[in-house]
């Protein structure tokens, strides 16, 4: 982790719960859609960031404590946040030679119940509830 990197909550949505449950991450026709769940609630929550995010990756929480822990996720309101001066879009950009500008990107980091989800997109993503 960079000691530059600062971490910002990301509050799209009224969500009741801190506990997101992920369901499903889809690549498809429609661009990236992420779903999770939360105890008690009959929607899905939904972020479609549509053609926008160009890069994601995923990670159990057993492969990401030492992140978990230098970015404090766990004392944290919430389960969405943006890391600027991120090392992941410093090296996107860097192994795009340049053609990525790190300038234009975004760095979401999705916390969830069983692990981290890290997004990088040119746009917020819209969020919404989507019922089962």
């Amino acid at each position: 982790m960079n000691k530059n990197n600062v971490l910002e909550s990301w509050s799209p949505i009224d969500l009741q719960s801190k506990s997101l449950y992920f369901v499903s991450l889809l690549n498809g026709q429609d661009g990236l859609q992420i779903h999770f769940e939360m105890e008690d609630f009959d929607s899905f929550v939904v972020l479609d960031f549509g053609y926008h995010a160009i890069y994601f990756q995923s990670q159990d929480e057993n492969c990401s404590l030492r992140i978990i822990d230098e970015l404090g996720l766990r004392s944290m309101d919430g389960p969405f946040y943006i890391l600027n001066n991120s090392n992941l879009i410093n090296m996107v950009s860097h192994n795009s030679y340049g053609f990525i500008e790190k300038e234009r990107l975004i760095h979401f980091i999705l916390f969830h119940t069983d692990g981290l989800l890290d997004i990088l997109s040119n746009k917020e993503p819209k969020v919404y509830f989507k019922s089962f």
